[in-house]
């Protein structure tokens, strides 16, 4: 149980300095954290259950992916992004 409690404190001590260097709100770096861990271990996640591994609704999850898609995809176009 000890060991449980020190990978969850490394995580999140990885999740917070991932967020600083990036600057991504928290929601968005945890996300990508947990894809790439899926992507690591060859499973892939889908919307759905990715919002179960984030707790967020799949609504809400697939908003989460689909924004920074939409910005990057004007950015490419030749239009404005915006920044936070």
């Amino acid at each position: 149980m000890e060991g449980l409690r020190i990978y969850g404190g490394h995580y999140a001590e990885l999740s917070r300095r991932f967020v600083a260097r990036l600057g991504l709100h928290s929601t968005d770096a945890i996300a990508v954290l947990e894809i790439a861990a899926a992507e690591e271990r060859g499973t892939p996640l889908s919307p759905a259950r990715l919002s179960e591994r984030i707790s967020l609704s799949t609504g809400t999850t697939t908003a989460l992916l689909i924004k920074p898609l939409n910005a990057a995809q004007r950015c490419i176009a030749g239009g404005v992004a915006r920044k936070p």
